[in-house]
């Protein structure tokens, strides 16, 4: 492994149970005192996050365990699309690549190692526009042998990132709405999923705040895929009713194998059994399921 190691940025907000719980499986990747951790704290909302907030940052600031360790303490509340594009920002100012978690994913031990080895080989690869920890399918062909796939949709749970692709993301409204509204778009891009369109209709109108979207459409408009594992390094625990306008649900996909790795990378390209079954296992009614829990709106 290269010393030139990505940053990690880690986005919490006010629940400290699910963050030193990240936290914790983070330090238990291999090497990870050697990276240098960003942890980007939104401000609370209200009086009654300030307890909340407090607690999870006088805990970060007692962490010792990384090459180095910096507190970003937001004094406003951002949400999570500021929080994460001016955290971005603000670290590809410094690093050419960047390893994005959020207070509730937990990683195995191999997560880190996977995300650099990924980062380092795809960095020339143009296909590539982010490398993901999280698989969104168990349904391979049977003659599919690799350990790894391409797909249109980018995983935001537990994923890097180039300079190169972020600084080349136009958030522009009228853009965006104007890219949308050409021929035959909606089901192009709906290649990632049966919700595709809908989710960024919804995001042109305003009913949800998403900066992921915005960033399937960008790298959908270049030909970018997301390089995924076949099966998870990472697991979304925060599906429990603990966050922000988050209600209980376990019917989240989950394919989380705590010894699964990957040591070597190959070129490969769109395996079109693949993209048809992940296609398929999204659906507008998923998107009105989970909207809330992602804290969108």
């Amino acid at each position: 492994m290269k010393q030139n190691l990505p940053a990690i940025a880690l986005f919490v907000y006010n629940r400290p149970e699910h963050t030193r719980i990240t936290i914790q499986n983070l330090i238990k990747n291999l090497r990870s005192k050697e990276y240098e951790l960003y942890v980007f704290s939104d401000a609370p909302k209200n009086n009654h996050e300030k307890s909340k907030v407090k607690i999870i940052r006088k805990n970060i600031k007692k962490i010792k365990h990384f090459k180095k360790l910096s507190l970003i303490q937001r004094q406003k509340n951002l949400g999570l699309y500021k929080s994460i594009k001016l955290g971005l920002d603000y670290l590809f100012v410094k690093y050419e690549k960047v390893i994005v978690l959020e207070d509730d994913i937990q990683t195995n031990k191999h997560f880190l190692n996977y995300m650099t080895k990924g980062l380092e080989f795809f960095n020339d690869r143009k296909y590539v526009g982010s490398i993901s920890g999280y698989s969104f399918t168990d349904e391979f062909p049977k003659n599919y042998k690799e350990r790894f796939y391409l797909g249109y949709r980018h995983s935001s749970w537990g994923w890097g990132t180039w300079r190169k692709i972020w600084k080349e993301i136009n958030w522009n409204k009228n853009w965006i709405k104007r890219k949308s509204q050409t021929k035959n778009f909606s089901d192009k891009f709906n290649s990632g999923g049966n919700d595709m369109f809908h989710i960024l209709k919804e995001q042109i109108k305003g009913n949800i705040n998403s900066w992921s979207i915005i960033f399937d459409l960008n790298c959908f408009l270049k030909n970018k895929f997301c390089l995924c594992p076949k099966k998870s390094l990472i697991r979304n625990f925060g599906f429990d009713g603990s966050g922000t306008h988050c209600k209980k649900d376990t019917n989240v996909f989950d394919n989380f194998d705590k010894n699964f790795q990957i040591k070597k990378f190959k070129d490969i390209k769109i395996n079109n059994k693949i993209i048809k079954n992940i296609k398929n296992s999204f659906s507008v009614s998923i998107f009105h399921k989970i909207k809330l829990k992602l804290n969108l709106i």
